[in-house]
């Protein structure tokens, strides 16, 4: 996850192409293959709707903060950011509880948010809470706006493509062949995108 949320802060501090794609270029360079998947899902548009209620997000962040709801609210007009909020609002993180040490990935949040779907709101509680605990501030805002639907990045698919292509060590137009052809739907196609070879779908393009 603290991967992940460098490189969103890295992606909204520039407009400048070059920058992105070096940011995104370190980013796939390091991260583990499941988190990229992931990383690739969220940066291509998916994932964002609500996973939890809003007024149920401010409830429970008003009770772990022990101030009423009105100031909850009061905050998130001022702010303008929900998941800002939240993030704010909430009790520092305990020494020795943070990502760092419990090594906690953007697949582990993911899985998390899908068990959300089918939870009820005293289970959504309970695990939004335990996670939250294990975030920094910066990774609570992308935590909370992953579970409100408000993670949108704005990157082009043309920039991830020249990014995972400076990686794999390919031309951009066979890594966007690649994508759009193969996609990324688990692992082992994210690992076939760096294929030194040229895949049967490449075409002309190898």
């Amino acid at each position: 996850m603290k991967q992940f949320t460098t490189l969103l802060w890295q992606l909204d501090a520039t407009k400048d192409e070059h920058k992105r794609i070096a940011a995104l270029r370190d980013y796939f360079t390091t991260a583990a293959a499941e988190d990229a998947v992931c990383a690739i899902r969220l940066l291509s548009g998916g994932e964002h709707y609500p996973v939890v209620s809003t007024e149920s997000l401010r409830q429970w962040a008003a009770l772990a903060a022990g101030i009423p709801l009105w100031l909850v609210e009061e905050c998130d007009a001022h702010v303008g950011d929900l998941a800002e909020t939240l993030a704010l609002l909430l009790p520092t993180p305990c020494p020795g509880s943070g990502p760092e040490d419990v090594g906690m990935g953007l697949v582990e949040c993911m899985t998390t948010i899908d068990s959300l779907r089918s939870a009820n709101e005293p289970q959504q509680r309970a695990m939004v809470e335990r996670i939250g605990r294990l975030l920094t501030t910066q990774e609570r805002i992308v935590w909370h706006a992953l579970l409100i639907g408000s993670c949108r990045v704005g990157v082009l698919r043309s920039l991830v493509a020249q990014a995972l292509a400076e990686v794999a060590g390919v031309e951009p137009a066979v890594m966007a062949h690649r994508l759009a052809v193969d996609g990324v739907a688990d692992v082992q196609s994210y690992q076939r995108l760096f294929g030194c070879e040229p895949t049967a779908t490449d075409g002309g393009h190898g």
